[in-house]
C-alpha cells in the first residue's frame, strides 16, 4: 500500500483571490516509508506574489514568470493523485486551493479526482494533548 504526501505554496491565504505557486507530492510506501515516486511543479500564478508570501516560501515573481500555469500541470497532477490516499497537513487549506485552481483554470474539478484525503493536522489533534501545538515543526520535534 502507498500514500501520497502533498503540500502547496500559495500567494496568500485566500483561495478566492490568491493562487498556487508550487505543488509537491511524494508517493511513499506505507510500510517502509520509502519514496516510490515524486511530483513537483512550480506554477506561474499569473499575478504578482506579495512580499509577505515571498518571505514564507522564497518564490519570487522573477523566478515564477517562466513556469507553467496551473492549467498546464492540472492533468499531470490529476493523474498522479488518481485513486490515492493523500495525506495533507491542514488539508482544508491545500485542497481548497487545488479545488479553486481546477475550477478557475477550466480543467475540471479537483473533487472529481478519485482519492481519499487524510488531514494530518486533524489526526495530530486527536493524538496529542489539548492545546499542544500541531504544527509540522512541533510534530517533528515530538515524533522525531
Amino acid at each position: 500500500m502507498s500514500l501520497i504526501v502533498l503540500d502547496t505554496e500559495t500567494t496568500g491565504l485566500s483561495r478566492n483571490k490568491d493562487r498556487v505557486v508550487e505543488v509537491a507530492a511524494c508517493r511513499i510506501d506505507a510500510v517502509s516509508g520509502g519514496v516510490l515516486e515524486e511530483f513537483h511543479r512550480y506554477v506561474n500564478p499569473e499575478m504578482l506574489v506579495p512580499p509577505e508570501a515571498v518571505k514564507v516560501h522564497g518564490l519570487t515573481n522573477a523566478f515564477l514568470t517562466d513556469k507553467p500555469r496551473f492549467k498546464d500541470i492540472a492533468s499531470d497532477l490529476a493523474g498522479f493523485l488518481d485513486g490515492s490516499t493523500i495525506v495533507i497537513h491542514n488539508a482544508p487549506f491545500d485542497s481548497g486551493f487545488l479545488s479553486a485552481e481546477y475550477r478557475n483554470s477550466g480543467t475540471g474539478r479537483f473533487e472529481s479526482i478519485p482519492k481519499e484525503i487524510v488531514c494530518s493536522k486533524a489526526l495530530a489533534r486527536r493524538l496529542t494533548q489539548p492545546r499542544q501545538s500541531v504544527s509540522l515543526d512541533a510534530l517533528c520535534d515530538l515524533f522525531g
